[in-house]
């Protein structure tokens, strides 16, 4: 998977919860996995409507009702789920599963398969906005995913940011899945 697909799957919240419950067995129907994941209808139909949009998931024609449709995962659909799977059993407490559920947070740890400045960072992950960028590093360095070290070279002072513990943990595991 293309950094930029990693980038729309991510960009829903509940992508990654959706494909890791049909992994688990959960019915690939709305009511079934909004009510496994806590999640509202509405958000989880534009995370399957994300998953159907990458070819992840396939309208399953045989079965259900045209206002209740049900999905069925493709082969690189199976592959994304069990890696969901993996990565959400692995998260310790509810604070690392919304962390990981926001826009951003999973591509920039994608991003950090190497100490890389703030710049670097913007340019391999376009179209991110300053902004967001700046509050996913604020938010990764508070949950101590990773570190910012500040690199003086006598003529300018630059900052630069790597993995560290759990956030290179978990960027391991994405490594297998996105092509930087």
């Amino acid at each position: 998977m293309t950094l930029q697909a990693f980038v729309a799957l991510s960009a829903r919240a509940w992508t990654l919860t959706v494909l890791s419950l049909i992994a688990t067995g959960t019915p690939a129907r709305l009511s079934p996995l909004a009510t496994a994941a806590s999640a509202s209808r509405a958000a989880l139909a534009a995370s399957l409507d994300r998953c159907v949009e990458l070819g992840l998931l396939t309208p399953n024609t045989g079965h259900g009702h045209p206002l209740r449709p049900a999905f069925a995962l493709t082969n690189p659909g199976r592959r994304v789920a069990d890696l969901a799977q993996q990565l959400l059993h692995a998260l310790d407490s509810d604070e690392e599963r919304i962390l990981v559920r926001r826009s951003w947070t999973l591509p920039v740890l994608v991003a950090l398969d190497q100490q890389r400045s703030f710049g670097e960072l913007r340019r391999i992950l376009a179209p991110i906005t300053d902004r967001a960028l700046s509050i996913t590093l604020k938010e990764l360095r508070n949950a101590r995913w990773i570190q910012r070290q500040s690199l003086d070279d006598g003529s300018r002072r630059q900052v630069a940011y790597r993995c560290k513990g759990r956030g290179q943990r978990v960027r391991d595991m994405l490594a297998a899945i996105v092509e930087l």
